[in-house]
């Protein structure tokens, strides 16, 4: 009882300082937060043994052996468990955002085609706006979604996504409405395949 009430406050002055572990974890490079849950982990599980034996005598150590063995083995199966259940948790996670990814760069390839369909303008204008959203997915997108500072809103990405739309609804040339309206659903489909990849990072 006389070491949790100084470990508790140690707890609180650190999580002041460095703010939400899971939250800071994630946004430090992976060279920095290895070797903070490898290293600190270790240090607190080596540190648990050696404060218990100071404080503690043997003779009640002794006593609790054999209870001890079944908690630790309750503990033990339990912690396997709900590590198998993160660890597939994060797999599909990972496999959804990955199938979002190629979705959304399938369905800007089949745009990129289907603008043969259109007049030389409007193509122009379409193969344009696509190229300005890859270009900003790249280079504005990924990188947000590597810092975890990815939002919703605007941004190059969807001004991109609005000038195919505009370009594409105002164009109205007969004999394009069947191109353009699987163009359409080919945008739709990048616009959700854009939205799960940002709400999954």
């Amino acid at each position: 009882m006389g070491l949790s009430i100084p470990l508790i406050i140690f707890v609180g002055f650190a999580a002041d300082i460095i703010g939400p572990p899971p939250f800071f974890l994630s946004t430090q490079p992976l060279w920095i937060s290895g070797p903070i849950i490898v290293g600190l982990g270790t240090v607190v599980s080596m540190l648990g043994p050696i404060l218990v034996r100071r404080y503690v005598t043997l003779q009640r150590l002794t006593a609790n052996n054999e209870i001890a063995g079944f908690k630790y083995a309750a503990i033990a199966v339990l912690y396997a468990v709900l590590l198998a259940l993160a660890t597939v948790a994060v797999w599909e996670r990972f496999s959804a955002a990955e199938l979002d990814v190629v979705h959304e760069a399938g369905a800007a390839e089949n745009i990129y085609r289907l603008s043969q369909g259109l007049n030389d303008k409007t193509r122009v204008a379409v193969l344009n706006s696509v190229a300005n959203y890859l270009k900003a997915a790249m280079n504005t997108d990924w990188p947000a979604m590597d810092r975890g500072t990815v939002g919703m809103g605007g941004g190059a990405a969807k001004q991109a996504l609005d000038a195919i739309y505009a370009t594409l609804v105002s164009s109205g040339v007969q004999g394009e409405s069947t191109v353009i309206s699987e163009m359409l659903r080919q945008l739709e489909l990048i616009t959700q395949s854009r939205r799960a990849r940002l709400v999954a990072s």
